[in-house]
């Protein structure tokens, strides 16, 4: 029987924090993102592609990038994500009414920041009663991810010009960040942290283009 499992999408500190520090308390393995980039239906609006749910419990902002939390939540629904309604969440100072009215008719709640631990604790134990932890979950990770907040790194091109990245998340073996430039699957690139000057060699693992004309890159650096 594998542990439950939390995905957290939020780019607020201060409820990320609060967030992980409640899961973990919980036995949670938690992954924590500060864009959901993992997210089939997000930015290249694909269906889901299954057979195994991401995760047992998800919650996000509402303002995220590129389509707001409550379409993620209802593009989600459309397209046949194995996870429930009802063990989503959104997190937000407030929400509009008509966001509401998407939640009740989703099943999905809505959970206010700054959190009650009573409610939040409330939810996590009904979400628990839907859990079957006998079924494997998608997005195998040996490590969890930690959100960025305006970290910079630098890669080197071809032609030994710079190109300056935006981290979007990072772990032990792999970094999330956003470019102008396109890069290719498999593609080898040095990376440099901003201030440290420390250089480190990366294989491209996957490129996805948002509508905003960038591109989101996973790098995997345990090559």
């Amino acid at each position: 029987m594998r542990k439950r499992r939390a995905i957290i999408f939020n780019d607020d500190p201060r409820a990320m924090s609060a967030l992980m520090q409640f899961f973990q308390a919980r036995g949670y393995e938690t992954l924590i993102f500060r864009e959901p980039t993992i997210c089939p239906v997000y930015a290249d609006i694909e269906d889901c592609p299954g057979p195994h749910r991401c995760a047992d419990i998800l919650l996000l902002s509402y303002n995220t990038p590129v389509i707001n939390g409550i379409d993620l939540l209802t593009a989600q629904q459309n397209r046949r994500c194995r996870l429930s309604a009802r063990n989503k969440a959104i997190v937000a100072g407030s929400l509009p009414p008509e966001g509401r009215a998407v939640l009740d008719e989703l099943g999905a709640a809505f959970l206010q920041f700054p959190l009650s631990y009573g409610e939040l604790e409330k939810w996590a134990a009904d979400c628990e009663t839907r859990m079957d932890l006998n079924r494997p979950v998608a997005v195998k990770r040996r490590e969890g991810r930690e959100a960025s907040y305006n970290e910079r790194l630098s890669f080197f091109l071809a032609d030994n010009r710079i190109e300056r990245v935006s981290v979007v998340n990072k772990s032990t073996c792999g970094v999330c960040f956003r470019t102008s430039q396109r890069l290719m699957t498999n593609q080898t690139i040095t990376l440099r942290e901003e201030f440290h000057g420390k250089t480190e060699d990366g294989v491209v693992r996957w490129v996805k283009t948002d509508e905003k004309g960038t591109f989101l890159v996973g790098l995997s650096l345990c090559v």
